[in-house]
């Protein structure tokens, strides 16, 4: 009786313990996933080619900045070579407006309004909680992250995917080196269905 209850314990250990190896998708990232496989275009980002001056938590580009916390190493690595800057996220944001407004006057607007995307301007920017989207392995050249940024001037925090490929990433390269040497080939807003 003893060896049955015995077998039985360490069957029952060994399953649980071997489920908790195989981390389960949420149903969040399902979605992103599924959106990636539709929507997906390579796309090529230009580097940003001003003056990136590094304080600390903050990178100022030209006259505008973005801060991020301390202890998010990857992001300071990111706007250091230019990859992402608050010139890019501005032009996604008025470029984005333009493409879904459907609305006529709106249209009109912009059709006369001499400098129409002067309102998306960023000034000042916070990124934080950079998340790498281990679901996404399947090239060691690409990887693709997930942020999260608070503008001043809206009221609530947007997240934004992006994808960074470096060509001469190998399996042995560390994230800092795949960044240092990477291009942005992807940027979007969270969507939502």
């Amino acid at each position: 009786m003893k060896i049955r209850f015995l077998m039985i314990f360490c069957l029952i250990f060994s399953v649980f313990a071997w489920a908790q190896k195989n981390q389960a998708i949420s149903p969040k990232d399902k979605k992103i996933i599924e959106h990636f496989e539709k929507n997906y275009k390579k796309q090529n980002y230009k580097k940003f080619n001003g003056t990136i001056i590094v304080n600390n938590n903050n990178v100022s580009f030209d006259k505008r900045t973005i801060t991020f916390d301390t202890a998010e190493k990857i992001i300071q690595t990111i706007l250091k070579n230019g990859l992402i800057y608050p010139q890019l996220i501005s032009e996604y944001q008025a470029e984005k407006y333009k493409k879904e407004t459907t609305d006529r006057t709106q249209k009109r607007f912009m059709k006369i309004q001499k400098d129409w995307k002067s309102s998306f301007d960023i000034v000042s920017l916070k990124l934080s909680q950079l998340q790498d989207l281990q679901y996404f392995k399947n090239n060691i050249q690409v990887k693709r992250f997930k942020v999260i940024s608070k503008n001043n001037n809206l009221p609530n925090s947007v997240i934004y995917f992006f994808e960074l490929t470096n060509e001469k990433a190998t399996a042995k390269t560390n994230l800092e080196d795949f960044v240092n040497g990477a291009k942005l080939t992807f940027f979007e807003q969270e969507w939502y269905e």
